[in-house]
Parts: C-alpha cells; sequence; structure tokens
C-alpha cells in the first residue's frame, strides 16, 4: 500500500547474484587471514629451523618435496576439486577464459624478455613464470575473504592453471634442459687438443659421467667408465701403436689390479699405481678385474653408439608427453575433470582429506628447509629481476582479465585479479631439481613471491570490500588502477 516494490527473497531458483553476497573484510574476516598469514610464516620458519639444527638437510627436503608433488599435492586437487560444490556454475566460463588468457600473457611476455639468457637460466626463468600456485597457497586466503563463491572460482580458474603447471612449466623446463644438455655436449665432446668424447654425461652436460669412449689425438682410445670428467672405474686403454691396458681406473689413471699387454707381445699383470706398475701379481689375481674392464669396454662402445644417435623431436615430445601424462598430480586433476566435481565416495574421501590437509604444512616446512637465505649477488639479482618482470607482466594481465570480466561479477573481479597474481607453483623446485636447474633460485623465487602475492591479495581484498569506495566506482578503474601499478613496478 505504500507503494514500495516487493522485493524477491533469494531461493534456489533465485540466486543473490554475486554482487549481493556479503563480502566485507570485517574484525572476524581480517583476523582469519592474519591468522593463516602467521601459519604459513609459522610452518616456514619451522623448516628453515629444522635445516639450522641438523635436524633435516636439503637432501632431506628434496626427499619430503618429492613425496609431496606426488603424493599429497594429487590428493589435494582431488580432494579440493570435487568437494568444493558445483563448480560450473554463474561466470565459469569467464574464469576459465582468464585463466588461459592470463597464463598466455605472462608466459609469452617471460619467453619474449629471457629469450636471450643461456637456456639452463631461460628453462627456470619461464618455466616457474608458467602458472600459478593456488593450490597449496591461495585457497585457504581467496576463502577468507571472498568466502565460499571466491573458493569456487579459485577452483575453477586452477583447472586450467593447472593444466598449464604440470604440462606447458613441465615441458618448458625438460624442453630448455634439452637444449643446455646439447649445447654443452657440442662445446665439450670435442676437445681443444682434437681429442672426441662420445658417450654418456652428467645430467646438465657439462662432465662425462658414466660410460663412454674417448679418442686422443694420438689415436689412442679410452674405453670405460668417467666420473666428473675423469677416467674412474674399470676401463680399457688401447695406444695407437699397439699395446693396451686392462683394468682399474682411478685419478684419470692406471691404479688398482690391470693387465699392461705390450706391444712387443710381453704381458704385466699385477697392481698399478698412478699410471706405473709397482707389483707383479699372478693372472689369475687379476683376471676378475681384467675381465671386468673388458665388460665395461663393451657397454662403453655401446654406449658410444647410442649417444651418436640424436634424439628425435617426435621421440622426445613423445617422451615428454608421457611424462606429463602420467605426472601423480596431473592424473589427479584430469580425475577430478572427468568428474565435473562430483563428490567422491566416502571411503576414498576418507583417505584423501588428511592427505590434502598434510599438503600445505609439508610444502611449507620443505620450502623452509631447501631455502637458503644467503644467496649470492648473481642469485639475488637475478630473482629480484624475476620478481619484478612476473608481477609486472602478472599486473597487465589482471587488467587485461578484469576489463573483460562482466560487471555482473561485481567485487569479485577483485578476486579474479588477485588469483593472476599468485605465487610461484612450489611444483617448480622439483622440476628445477629434476632438470638440473638451479633448485636453490627456484626456492627463493617460490618463497619470495609468496610474500609479494600475498601482500597483493590482501590489497585487492581491503579494495573489494568496499575500501575507498573502490566496488562502486566506474568498470574501468580496477584495471586502470592494475595497468598503472603493473608500470611502477616495470
Amino acid at each position: 500500500s505504500s507503494g514500495a516494490r516487493t522485493r524477491r527473497r533469494a531461493s534456489p531458483d533465485h540466486p543473490r547474484s554475486p554482487r549481493s553476497i556479503p563480502l566485507a573484510m570485517d574484525a572476524a574476516g581480517a583476523s582469519a587471514v592474519l591468522g593463516r598469514v602467521a601459519l604459513v610464516a609459522a610452518y616456514a620458519l619451522l623448516g628453515y629451523a629444522l635445516k639450522r639444527v641438523g635436524v633435516v638437510s636439503r637432501d632431506d627436503g628434496a626427499v619430503m618435496l618429492r613425496f609431496v608433488v606426488n603424493v599429497t599435492l594429487p590428493a589435494l586437487l582431488l580432494h579440493t576439486l570435487t568437494s568444493a560444490g558445483p563448480l560450473f556454475g554463474p561466470g565459469a566460463p569467464v574464469v576459465f577464459l582468464t585463466s588461459i588468457l592470463a597464463s598466455a600473457l605472462v608466459t609469452g611476455g617471460a619467453c619474449l624478455l629471457y629469450r636471450r639468457r643461456p637456456s639452463y637460466e631461460r628453462g627456470l626463468m619461464v618455466g616457474a613464470m608458467t602458472g600459478v600456485n593456488l593450490g597449496t597457497f591461495a585457497y585457504p586466503f581467496v576463502e577468507a575473504v571472498w568466502g565460499a563463491e571466491g573458493l569456487r572460482l579459485a577452483a575453477l580458474y586452477d583447472i586450467p592453471n593447472a593444466l598449464v603447471v604440470f604440462g606447458v612449466a613441465a615441458a618448458i623446463f625438460a624442453a630448455e634442459e634439452r637444449n643446455t644438455i646439447r649445447d654443452a655436449r657440442k662445446k665439450n665432446a670435442r676437445h681443444d687438443d682434437g681429442g672426441v668424447y662420445v658417450g654418456e654425461w652428467s645430467v646438465g652436460g657439462e662432465s662425462k659421467q658414466g660410460l663412454g669412449v674417448y679418442t686422443y689425438p694420438s689415436g689412442a682410445v679410452y674405453e670405460g667408465r668417467w666420473n666428473n670428467n675423469v677416467k674412474d672405474g674399470h676401463g680399457v686403454y688401447k695406444w695407437a701403436k699397439g699395446g693396451s691396458y686392462a683394468g682399474e681406473f682411478k685419478r684419470g689413471t692406471f691404479n688398482g689390479l690391470g693387465v699392461r699387454f705390450l706391444r712387443s707381445g710381453g704381458v704385466k699383470s699385477g697392481r698399478f699405481e698412478e699410471g706405473e706398475f709397482v707389483e707383479a701379481m699372478d693372472m689369475k689375481a687379476t683376471d676378475a678385474a681384467a675381465a671386468e674392464a673388458a665388460t665395461v669396454s663393451s657397454l662403453a662402445r655401446e654406449a658410444a653408439a647410442k649417444a651418436s644417435v640424436e634424439e628425435t623431436n617426435a621421440r622426445a615430445i613423445s617422451r615428454l608427453a608421457t611424462k606429463i601424462l602420467t605426472f601423480p598430480p596431473m592424473i589427479a586433476l584430469l580425475l577430478a575433470f572427468a568428474s565435473r566435481g562430483a563428490p567422491l565416495p566416502d571411503a576414498l574421501a576418507a583417505v584423501l582429506a588428511p592427505l590434502a590437509a598434510a599438503n600445505r604444512p609439508l610444502v611449507l616446512i620443505t620450502l623452509g628447509a631447501l631455502f637458503e637465505p644467503a644467496l649470492s649477488r648473481l642469485r639475488l639479482r637475478n630473482v629480484a629481476n624475476f620478481l619484478t618482470t612476473k608481477y609486472a607482466l602478472s599486473l597487465v594481465a589482471a587488467a587485461v582479465a578484469t576489463t573483460f570480466a562482466p560487471p555482473s561479477l561485481g567485487p569479485f573481479r577483485f578476486a579474479i585479479a588477485a588469483l593472476v597474481l599468485m605465487p610461484v607453483p612450489s611444483v617448480c623446485v622439483q622440476y628445477a631439481l629434476d632438470h638440473d636447474a638451479d633448485a636453490v633460485t627456484a626456492t627463493a623465487l617460490t618463497n619470495y613471491s609468496q610474500v609479494a602475492s600475498l601482500v597483493a591479495l590482501l590489497t585487492l581484498g581491503f579494495l573489494s570490500s568496499g575500501g575507498a569506495g573502490a566496488t562502486s566506482a566506474a568498470w574501468y578503474v580496477l584495471p586502470g588502477g592494475l595497468l598503472v601499478a603493473g608500470a611502477v613496478v616495470a
């Protein structure tokens, strides 16, 4: 009778729009966020303290990280993506496209900016900039600031993002490692004196390691084992003008039991030290060493023949695709995607829940154990360069994403911007270890980016709650502000 319009109540048939969902960062919300910040810092400091007092070592940290990546991270992905409720609701296409677009912009920009860097450095920098860390970092903060709807958007964003992290980033690390090895082999295979080595190499391709054949300029040949560019183990040395030695090598020369076959037909059987024959022995005493040397010599020739045939691009791609598709986090992601957010059976959920809950503290403790605060000047410069590059590109990507985000998302446009600005995926440290990249720098990138992303997330959370009238401003204010921030960082 007063003429006022009757407002339709929210119901399952007429849900509230995202704009009407309460998002205020009240005292309780701020307290929850600060509590999570303190918890993150405490876990990381605990890992570092355990390393400092000798309870764990860097090697232990590497083992812990492998467990996290292959066990608790897949559990977290599968548990979160199947227990967050219906994922494919309002805004799903926009969030999907935003995730893909942001990853493409940041990764493409990184490829362009780091294109002139050495392959071993380019792989780390571009690979670490590909995708963001949501599952082990962002979820609790996003939920605290933007509630269940924010968590749903984060889970949606994480589906293409995880494909990028476990697929594209892994491929970048592997491809640049292959380039590094190829370049190193070309450089190191032929020595300045004219000698040529063909065989197995260390992971990074910088030193002879394993089985191989070295041909000297004089025509002499060594077939056997190598350790860090030095003949070490069993092998056979053949002089160019005749004669040979079969037996044990240490420090690059004859050391241990062996048999020397002279060009004249004579035989010296016994013990050698630093290339000199020092003790005669019966042939029976050196038979085992000579036989092992002959076997190793044959294996070295096989390794040399295998190394002479370079892996084709098609074979390399096939091998990489198999590795990516059998990577446990990727399997978990594909299973979650196939389920379309449907809940897991109770028995399986009961197994996954504690593993998923353990992932975050284990990741942070592990990163703390791997963290090296005293970085060299070169590493510090690389870390600073990476962080400014990442966040300048990410701010631009966030500006583009929020420009095309529909106004109906309201304050959740800030949540989308925050997702674009999340830190380096912790799995990149494992990629660095697997592909012989600089794991110390990778750990520093991961830890320092978490601090930067936390600042960005809290700032956007405050603005989305209505601080400074941000949510009532024109649609272009948010992307404009992000562009200005990106320019400042750049």
